[in-house]
């Protein structure tokens, strides 16, 4: 039996890795493939279908992806809303495939269960026998897997449904979350030169950056959820891939566009922002033009050479085109570098945290490394004070996955009412239980605690599904210029006021349609996804003391 066999999985936006951790013998092993004669520990986050878009997903092969529709960079398609099916069994939303052909979200979700059930199949583990890595992972006790810290629900939903059909786990509460800034702090334990202190992370992958701050304590393992304080962003390597396209390149190219692209200068996302829809809208719009998807292709190449070179000249087609570094750096690099500078501010507000008391800074992540050169001498001059840690581990695996599979170990770093009372269960909860007249959130609580939800710290979240119009995850929050990046959500379109409105004396007052509104969409919902989630969530951990360790080599 593998009672205490637990899975670190980092689901990135353009690989998968994963280590396993056996909570007895606190001994981490690295998952890898085969590829030859080589071991590969990062699993491609693509795949294609052979003819129709609906079509089992296969994986990509070693000179490219297999013919047909290719679908990649969809990982942060899971966290814009759940999915679910009609009386027609037809499933909603529908994403824009091409022009021509869209993709349900289903086969979105259906792209992660392939991929989870390959990591289940075929992967192999340092030190373990290939027979014992079946062993243990059908026979899992949990799975932890990284998020950026603001991403809603509907991420945790959809990832925890295909875990569950890849069979890695029995049940939805066997799924934990972690922000990937905590897990990256985990992840250089190890490595601290400072073990107590205040310690901020920088973790900015492709999608998204991720921060935390903590003081950190004594001793290491003591440390809980409670002291760390975290934040993120939408903005990574993708959005400075695409600010070097739509600042640098675009422009330059613009005179000589017929298609639809010539119009892309009235949503174009600012430089350095977030912007996340008009960055979905654009992107789409460039997937779909062959004079966009070279210009992409134009935009990767600059990234790479403005590394190392003072300027870049290519022809596209009869057409020249130039950029510097100078322009890269004023135009693209430090406008992203305000922009973090000005998530750090708020997340030290937050937090009362001041900038002579951080000691050391961690810093990782795809988008970090990139911009290395340009981000070192500007913590240096911010936090004169503090030592700059980057990763100098010769393992084959991320800091970010190590530290998952490091978190059973530390079960307290988990947010336990995050994970044991979700937005969904609390959805359920409080269409059932509404009461007709005026109410407090006091009032409420008191009432969800009678019925055994013990929700004293769930009051924010219990707020945003009373008297937001649309709740976080439970919907696409797209206006209507972006309505043709996100189609077919009736369910989710039709809201337009909140469940309640906060009238004299801080009481609720109910909408009793939209109560009926959102009761027929959960129940919806609810007949949609495998999982369970009409009730509380356990923690999978048993309690257990971490003895600092690496893993296996």
């Amino acid at each position: 039996m593998n009672q205490n066999w637990y899975l670190g999985l980092d689901l990135g936006t353009t690989h998968l890795q994963a280590v396993l951790v056996n909570g007895d013998r606190q001994q981490q092993y690295p998952l890898y493939w085969e590829r030859g004669d080589e071991r590969i520990f990062s699993l491609p986050m693509a795949v294609s279908s052979a003819q129709k878009v609906n079509q089992a997903w296969q994986i990509s092969t070693e000179s490219g992806l297999t013919t047909g529709k290719t679908l990649e960079g969809w990982q942060p398609f899971l966290r814009l809303a759940p999915c679910y099916f009609d009386e027609s069994r037809t499933w909603f939303p529908t994403l824009p495939w091409s022009n021509q052909q869209a993709l349900s979200l289903k086969s979105v979700g259906e792209a992660l269960t392939f991929l989870l059930e390959l990591l289940k199949d075929k992967a192999l583990a340092l030190d373990l026998a290939p027979m014992r890595v079946r062993d243990v992972l059908g026979d899992l006790a949990g799975v932890i897997v990284g998020v950026p810290t603001h991403w809603d629900d509907s991420y945790r939903l959809n990832v925890r449904e295909s875990l569950q059909q890849s069979t890695l786990v029995k049940t939805a509460d066997q799924v934990v979350f972690v922000p990937e800034a905590i897990a990256t702090l985990l992840g250089f334990q190890n490595q601290l030169p400072q073990t107590v202190g205040g310690t901020l992370v920088i973790h900015s992958g492709e999608s998204y950056t991720d921060l935390a701050v903590v003081d950190l304590p004594e001793y290491f393992p003591k440390l809980e959820n409670q002291q760390i304080q975290s934040h993120s962003f939408d903005y990574g390597g993708n959005a400075l891939e695409q600010d070097i396209l739509c600042q640098l390149i675009y422009p330059q190219w613009l005179p000589q566009l017929q298609d639809t692209l010539s119009n892309l200068a009235k949503t174009m996302p600012r430089a350095g922002e977030v912007d996340s829809e008009y960055r979905l809208l654009a992107a789409w719009q460039w997937r779909n033009s062959p004079v966009g998807r070279s210009l992409i292709q134009a935009a990767r190449q600059t990234k790479k050479l403005l590394q190392q070179r003072d300027q870049f000249s290519a022809y596209l087609g009869d057409q020249q085109w130039q950029v510097t570094r100078p322009e890269l750096e004023k135009q693209v690099i430090y406008p992203f570098i305000q922009q973090l500078n000005q998530q750090i501010n708020h997340l030290f507000a937050q937090s009362g945290t001041v900038i002579q008391g951080i000691q050391q800074i961690i810093c990782s992540g795809s988008n970090t490394d990139y911009c290395w050169q340009w981000l070192e001498p500007w913590l240096q001059q911010k936090f004169p004070q503090a030592e700059l840690i980057r990763d100098s581990s010769t393992q084959p695996v991320n800091r970010v996955v190590v530290g998952l599979a490091l978190v059973p170990l530390i079960p307290k770093i988990v947010d336990g009412d995050r994970h044991r009372y979700h937005d969904y269960f609390l959805l359920g909860e409080l269409l059932r239980s509404l009461p007709k007249e005026p109410f407090s959130l006091d009032t409420l609580q008191r009432q969800l605690q009678i019925q055994g939800a013990n929700v004293r710290h769930c009051g924010d979240r219990l707020q945003e599904l009373l008297y937001s119009q649309r709740p976080a995850g439970l919907a696409p929050d797209l206006d209507e210029q972006q309505s043709n990046v996100f189609l077919e959500y009736p369910m989710g379109n039709t809201p337009t006021t909140a469940l309640c409105w906060l009238g004299e004396q801080g009481l609720y007052h109910l909408h009793e349609a939209q109560q009926d509104h959102f009761l027929e969409y959960w129940q919806y919902l609810h007949q949609s996804y495998k999982i369970k989630f009409a009730e509380p969530y356990n923690l999978p951990f048993r309690q257990t003391v971490l003895q600092l360790g690496e893993p296996a080599h």
